[in-house]
């Protein structure tokens, strides 16, 4: 993946390989950086090399692509450097705190391996690490919409809504782990997520036995369920106010009421 004449500023090893904790199910992330994307026709001739099976057109912003090597799953391609500045920018200032590519690509920069660098991504890194006020405000007032299932579930036990229950787990409980990551100042997306305990092992503002709770709530039946999804969200909502004391909790209180 290179061109004499658009040589990589850097070049990123991202995802559980870039981080060290890979196992036989993981994939190879590369990520390259340019200043101005190579040209087509190198572009190509790299995917012929690779056995690209189905290759993605080109964006202005870049390309990923994805195919096999030694059975491997593999994704590599390459982004703009403008492109990921202004990802980053929006990030910082709290406009996409919700976007999960723009949490992926803070994740990926942050625990990948950089394998070459003129510094860019030391940059990046440094920019990432502070956390501002702004975005982790921005992300906890997101994740503090939570759908008060402890006062519906009676009502939808008795209407055959099954799916819309478990749903309705699920997203309380993603959006407990993204409230309290907010908190902690620490990045965090909903996409694809995995080692769970990983994540919250690193989050010191948290409730208690945080793991093993969420995962309850999808074996406890109905009304302990209920029960448990709003005692996590009120030590939820606790955590935040003490570590973020300006995110507005109103709404969220009168549910939990």
């Amino acid at each position: 993946m290179f061109d004499r004449h658009a040589p990589p500023r850097a070049i990123l090893i991202a995802g559980s390989a870039g981080a060290g904790s890979a196992d036989e199910y993981s994939d190879l992330d590369l990520i390259a950086y340019y200043d101005r994307l190579p040209d087509p026709i190198e572009v190509e001739a790299w995917r012929a090399d690779l056995g690209v099976p189905e290759p993605v057109p080109m964006q202005d912003s870049g390309w990923s692509d994805t195919f096999t090597l030694s059975g491997v799953e593999c994704q590599a391609g390459g982004m703009v450097v403008a492109a990921v500045d202004g990802y980053v920018n929006d990030l910082l200032a709290g406009r996409e705190a919700e976007s999960a590519v723009h949490q992926k690509i803070a994740e990926g920069i942050l625990d990948g391996l950089a394998v070459r660098d003129d510094g860019l991504i030391a940059t990046w890194r440094a920019r990432l690490a502070e956390f501002p006020d702004a975005l982790a405000e921005a992300m906890a007032e997101y994740h503090l919409r939570i759908f008060p299932y402890w006062s519906a579930w009676e009502h939808m036990a008795h209407r055959d809504a099954r799916l819309w229950e478990v749903q309705s787990l699920l997203d309380g409980a993603l959006h407990i782990v993204g409230a309290v990551s907010a908190a902690n100042r620490s990045y965090f997306t909903s996409f694809q997520f995995k080692r769970m305990r990983q994540h919250l092992v690193g989050l010191d503002a948290a409730p208690a036995n945080l793991a093993e709770r969420l995962e309850s709530l999808f074996e406890l039946d109905r009304a302990a369920a209920a029960h448990e999804l709003r005692t996590l969200v009120a030590e939820m909502v606790e955590v935040v106010e003490r570590q973020l004391p300006r995110v507005n909790t109103t709404t969220i209180r009168k549910r939990l009421e």
